[in-house]
């Protein structure tokens, strides 16, 4: 796959490491309160900090698609509602990343990992119907990441279906996907999934370890 003429395109108008903290502000935007706009300055302060900092695509032969999901169950204090966010990779470079508040609250931390799991794969579904369309196939399953023993379970022992009734049917077709091997769930460290970054504040070391695997990395010598 070619992003471009160049072997390699810079951007940095592309910040996949403040995903979270927009998602945050942005739910406050019609009535925000004197702690989002010192939170807001803190934005702006860390991207002026870092205003060198993007995203580097490289025109790479590897085309492998690979996913990461993760969630934050019930973390909003008023509504109790949950975060769920993924990214997905070609070869390393980062093409699609979301972190979005769920519109309905979950009842349980496995039917809120679940949903999330749904999302990723309908992106991940998404994102090869485009790579195909590009004359790209995948020639195997996309490798989801995943840091929930429960959830992969549940999609491989089917008996546990019965015991979720709770959760939509409508999100069981991810055991469709893995059956016809459009998607692999893969069990990956909870300190390894990089997703984990969309979901909470964490800390300063933590944070920019994993700004440093989702390839934002400093652009000094952009064009």
């Amino acid at each position: 796959m070619c992003y471009g003429i160049a072997p390699k395109v810079k951007s940095l108008w592309t910040r996949v490491d403040i995903a979270y903290s927009i998602n945050i502000l942005s739910q406050f935007i019609v009535k925000p309160y004197e702690s989002h706009s010192k939170l807001t300055k803190r934005v702006l302060q860390y991207l002026k900090e870092t205003k060198i900092f993007g995203i580097e695509y490289n025109n790479d032969l590897n085309v492998e698609l690979m996913g990461y999901s993760d969630y934050d169950w019930a973390r909003d204090p008023k509504e109790n509602k949950s975060t769920f966010v993924y990214a997905f990779s070609i070869g390393y470079d980062n093409v699609s990343w979301s972190s979005k508040k769920l519109p309905t609250v979950s009842l349980s931390f496995i039917e809120a990992k679940y949903k999330a799991l749904c999302n990723a794969t309908c992106e991940g579904i998404l994102l090869r119907i485009i790579l195909e369309d590009m004359g790209e196939k995948e020639g195997r399953p996309t490798f989801i990441k995943y840091d929930n023993k429960s959830s992969i379970k549940l999609e491989s022992n089917p008996v546990y279906h019965a015991r979720s009734k709770q959760i939509e049917t409508q999100h069981h077709f991810v055991g469709e996907k893995i059956q016809r091997k459009e998607i692999n769930l893969i069990y990956c460290n909870t300190n390894d999934n990089v997703a984990d970054v969309f979901t909470k504040t964490l800390g300063k070391c933590k944070f920019l370890l994993y700004r440093d695997k989702l390839d934002v990395i400093n652009n000094s010598f952009m064009y």
